[in-house]
């Protein structure tokens, strides 16, 4: 019974990782089956034993290279929110830092981005005392390439804002450069409106971007998208309309990015043109900034909290605060040429 008892243990000691061939040496000198067992026994075991190691030390270096890969990852990670950061830093610091002041009008702008850099924009450029350049715009996709856009798009139109160009002409322009310039495929919706303070008068153009209206001291929504052309970047030399309306006391400029018609809420219904009009409708009597912040309260609303909102959110809203004065009555306007 000696060798069933050596292999008994040698059975043990396998299960118990602790297995050491030389307890069957008595056992495999015997020329029997007893013998010829202990031999293929112990075999099979150094072999199990040889895969255990050898899986034990590809573990323990899978498990190094794994936290090498893992500090790697975490570094390239961070580098990648650094320069996310730094180019958050670098849009922010493009969009105006300050709006114009003065009793004749107030303004307000607000982006709210989807992503950590955004492809819209809102501008403003003052000609003189007198007359401002107002413009919004939204960028097709997200991150560096609608970034990239937005820095060709807003680098033409102030380069081509400049008095005795109108809103159309300038759209032109830019389109024209955004065509034979952009490496990219996207396009980008705008609005430009030239505002002369003096008078209340607005000469604007759309370029395919819907939302841009005039809200009435009353509460009315008159939309303005219907002069203009197509979307910038579709096609070089389109011509653009230009149309033109007059802000009275308390009436407001207020222009968005396509990207507040967009929102859907749990049942995938967009807040549309509609809801828009209603909660401007509730605003009379506003100042520029309540009424950009009781927009994008609503539209956070409708999608639910501002973590489902998967577009970017930008607004801009001028309000008159005196009475229009008739273009007759005052000095000629450097704006309201035909258009380009």
């Amino acid at each position: 019974m000696a060798p069933i008892e050596r292999l008994g243990e040698a059975v043990a000691a396998v299960e118990a990782g602790r297995f050491n061939p030389f307890t069957l040496n008595e056992a495999m000198e015997r020329d029997d089956e007893f013998g010829r067992l202990s031999r293929v026994f112990r075999s099979m075991a150094m072999q199990a034993n040889a895969r255990e190691e050898t899986l034990d030390a590809q573990l323990l270096m899978r498990s190094a290279e794994l936290e090498t890969k893992t500090e790697k990852l975490a570094a390239a990670e961070m580098l990648i929110e650094e320069e996310q950061r730094a180019a958050r830093d670098v849009q922010a610091n493009l969009l105006p830092r300050q709006m114009p002041a003065g009793r004749d009008s107030q303004f307000f702008g607000a982006l709210v981005p989807a992503q950590t850099v955004s492809g819209d924009f809102y501008d403003l450029v003052e000609f003189d005392d007198r007359y401002a350049l107002l413009v919004t715009a939204g960028v097709s996709g997200g991150g560096v390439p609608a970034a990239f856009l937005m820095l060709l798009v807003r680098g033409a139109i102030r380069e081509l804002a400049r008095p005795g160009m109108t809103p159309a002409g300038i759209l032109a322009g830019a389109n024209d450069r955004l065509c034979g310039q952009s490496p990219f495929d996207g396009v980008v919706s705008a609005f430009v409106g030239l505002y002369d303070r003096q008078t209340g008068m607005l000469w604007h153009a759309s370029a395919g971007q819907r939302v841009a209206c005039r809200v009435r001291a009353d509460g009315g929504v008159d939309w303005l998208h219907e002069a203009g052309g197509p979307a910038l970047g579709v096609r070089r030399g389109v011509p653009y309309t230009e149309g033109a309306t007059v802000l009275n006391q308390d009436d407001s400029l207020v222009l968005c990015t396509d990207g507040f018609l967009q929102v859907t809420n749990a049942g995938q219904e967009p807040f549309g043109e509609e809801r828009m009009a209603a909660v401007l409708h509730q605003g009379r009597g506003l100042s520029a900034r309540d009424r950009v912040e009781m927009l994008l309260r609503a539209v956070e609303a409708h999608a639910g909290g501002q973590q489902a909102l998967t577009g970017d959110l930008l607004c801009l809203a001028m309000r008159r605060l005196v009475p229009a004065v008739m273009p007759e009555e005052a000095a000629p306007a450097q704006g309201g040429g035909e258009a380009g």
